[in-house]
């Protein structure tokens, strides 16, 4: 009995490591995708119950754009700004429940609490000027996200 305990526990703190409570790492960068192990994946599209919105589309240097991410109950997040040319852009700023991903133009949660909404600022880069977009991917639960969840302007 004593060794189903410990087994038991051992699966669990492995799930644990592997679930990045505090906010995707960088080699999430490149897909946006978790890594979670045995993951269900659904594709963002008219039925998905999370929106995505920013305050406004066109920046100009040291512009701050506020962008919500809101919806049923969830885990974690992964956002990345993109310029109209679908390159990856300025900065997000630190917050209470989201963290920079500097390896990339990302921002992360920063616990596995449930959240139904989530706001993130991010910031022009210098001595640029264009228009930006977001794109998201949502952690429901451990087992399962949502990708490809595309900004709207409010």
């Amino acid at each position: 009995m004593a060794f189903l305990r410990q087994a038991v526990l051992l699966v669990a703190l492995i799930g644990a490591c592997w679930a990045h409570p505090d906010g995707a790492p960088a080699s999430a960068c490149a897909t946006m995708n978790p890594e979670h192990k045995d993951s269900k994946h659904e594709e963002a599209g008219p039925s998905t119950p999370y929106t995505l919105v920013q305050d406004k589309r066109e920046f100009k240097a040291g512009d701050t754009v506020a962008v919500t991410l809101s919806g049923p109950p969830f885990k974690g997040f992964f956002i990345k700004a993109f310029d109209d040319k679908n390159k990856e852009v300025g900065q997000f700023e630190a917050g209470g429940e989201s963290k920079p991903v500097t390896e990339c133009s990302g921002v992360t949660h920063t616990s596995a609490a449930e959240k139904t909404a989530v706001k993130v600022l991010w910031k022009a880069p210098a001595g640029a000027q264009g228009q930006v977009h977001f794109r998201a991917t949502v952690v429901v639960t451990y087992h399962k996200y949502i990708s490809g969840l595309q900004s709207t302007v409010a």
